[in-house]
């Protein structure tokens, strides 16, 4: 028989591991779909490009950092991190991104032949058919658009092949409560100064980039590929893998500020990227010993896009730190060219988002 003593002193025991227990918890913030961020919504973003850095002594301070430090209540602080560029990361509306023309044309040129949109507009998984009675109607097709897609960003202004420009390339996004995926995205093409197509590509298979709500211990991973051919000029076929793994909560310092309650998610993403150009046919991971691209992404359910990212890029069994980015006030820089040379995708990446 407990006496009333040990019972009250068990029962003060549990009480405080109880609270012990919610406050841990309460410390763990919880980044769901909502809290990412919606179209016409944007933040600046400090980044510091570290081939870019002329200061050797800074480099190496960069490297000290360690970016994959992680685990539980954990304090990040990177406030001397300094910014060398910034950038204007915003979502648009798609139906107003510049692309939707040509998915129109195509459309009306074929229901010049067959009326239902499903078919006229395979890349729609959405029977318009049935809602526009038959009609291939501009509004339709918009409407079809933005069942499959309600979020889109600028990727890329330029890739030069020298005889060959792709521009204006825009990723688009799918945010759902439960992921935020893309599956298509669109560019237009020129030579010589000559528009020659506007195009929206389908992924074979979706790039499942979250899976909704982001919480400490939770990990996915998702396959996707897709395929450009440019009039057989440019042949280019993309395969991605993507693994993600929330691996640690806590608190987080950079130069905008100290950010309480975050999480940190590490991306692991390889690719394999084989271009037929000009008859020569180029695979960027063997050309480039490339292995994969590792990202560390910290959230804060306070702002719609990761507060800060660090990509590395794994190579010949060695780590290379390639840029760190973050939330920032608006700073004065010199201006900088968006045209890029050809690295794969998923090192040009964004966003990654």
């Amino acid at each position: 028989m407990i006496d009333l003593k040990t019972l009250i002193e068990r029962i003060i025991t549990l009480i405080s591991l109880t609270l012990i227990f919610s406050l841990s918890l309460k410390g763990q913030t919880v980044y769901n779909a909502v809290d990412y961020v919606d179209m016409n919504e944007g933040y600046t973003m400090s980044k510091s490009n570290i081939a870019q850095f002329s200061d050797v002594e800074y480099v190496a301070d960069l490297y000290q950092l360690n970016f994959d430090t992680t685990g539980e209540n954990m304090v990040w602080d990177f406030s001397l991190l300094e910014p060398l560029t910034q950038i204007a990361d915003t979502m648009y509306d798609p139906a107003e991104s510049g692309l939707v023309d040509a998915l129109i044309n195509d459309c009306h040129s074929a229901c010049k032949w067959n009326h239902t949109c499903y078919d006229t507009c395979g890349i729609i998984e959405w029977d318009c058919y049935t809602k526009c009675h038959g009609v291939c109607t501009d509004s339709c097709i918009i409407e079809m658009y933005k069942y499959n897609t309600n979020l889109t960003k600028i990727f890329l202004d330029t890739i030069d092949f020298e005889v060959v420009q792709i521009t204006d390339i825009q990723q688009m996004y799918l945010k759902t409560n439960s992921t935020l995926l893309t599956d298509k995205f669109g560019y237009k093409l020129s030579s010589f100064g000559i528009e020659l197509l506007t195009d929206i590509i389908d992924y074979d298979s979706a790039d499942v980039m979250y899976q909704f709500p982001l919480e400490y211990g939770n990990s996915d991973a998702s396959t996707s590929s897709y395929e450009i051919n440019a009039f057989d000029i440019i042949v280019w076929k993309h395969w991605q893998s993507r693994y993600n793994e929330v691996e640690g909560w806590g608190k987080l310092i950079t130069p905008f500020g100290t950010f309480d309650s975050t999480l940190k998610v590490r991306t692991e993403i390889y690719t394999i990227d084989t271009i037929w150009w000009g008859g020569e046919t180029f695979t960027i991971p063997d050309t480039l010993n490339l292995d994969s691209i590792v990202e560390y992404k910290w959230f804060s359910s306070d702002y719609g896009l990761p507060v800060l990212t660090a990509k590395m890029l794994l190579m010949n069994g060695h780590t290379l730190l390639l840029d760190v980015s973050y939330l920032d006030s608006l700073r004065c820089f010199d201006a900088s060219a968006n045209a890029f040379p050809l690295p794969p995708f998923a090192f040009l990446d964004s966003t990654d988002t």
